[in-house]
């Protein structure tokens, strides 16, 4: 049975966007586990007893009957170096099967690697994208994961979402990265330094 993980931020002590989470799991239980009861996130989390220091990532590896919740410390990147490497993988569910990116990034040399998808840029190994022209952040229409984080950040009005071609990256400033660990503009570098 196919099993599907959910990457949560706990900051001293306090947890995330546990709605963006909850509802997620709930659309993978009802895609992927059709009549099986979904996962009560606040409920598990409830249940456990959290660190009230520093940066963590609270992951949930679940499937129709049962989960495993880790709490990690949680370090940001320190990405300088990327490399684009096409892929017709479909990741539309969080799953564990990342064998791909785990592919992509053993091959690479670079610190991160970035996924296009026919000719489209998509999202990074563990982050979706958003793109600095100066005055506005874009995000990829042609994503491989729909994160919760780019999903609140567009309906907050914070980013937009357009279709991006690998060449278009030269009319932006800024490449960030952003999921529930990395919110916007707390990961974004320079895109002439690449």
């Amino acid at each position: 049975m196919s099993q599907f993980l959910e990457s949560i931020k706990l900051f001293q002590g306090e947890v995330f966007h546990l709605d963006w989470h909850q509802k997620r799991v709930d659309e993978t239980f009802a895609a992927k586990f059709r009549g099986a009861q979904s996962l009560n996130l606040k409920t598990i989390l409830e249940n456990q007893s959290l660190p009230k220091e520093d940066l963590f990532k609270i992951r949930i590896v679940y499937d129709a009957q049962a989960y495993l919740i880790e709490v990690l410390p949680y370090q940001k990147r320190n990405i300088k170096t990327v490399e684009f490497i096409e892929t017709k993988a479909d990741y539309s569910y969080k799953s564990t099967n990342r064998s791909f990116i785990y592919k992509a990034r053993t091959k690479s040399k670079a610190d991160e690697v970035i996924f296009i998808k026919n000719g489209y840029i998509a999202d990074s190994s563990y982050a979706n994208l958003v793109f600095y022209d100066g005055q506005v952040w874009f995000t990829p229409t042609t994503y491989l994961l729909n994160g919760t984080t780019r999903q609140r950040l567009i309906s907050e009005d914070k980013i937009k979402a357009i279709p991006i071609l690998l060449e278009d990256i030269t009319k932006f400033e800024y490449i960030g990265f952003i999921n529930a660990l990395n919110d916007l503009g707390e990961q974004a570098i320079p895109l002439n330094g690449l």
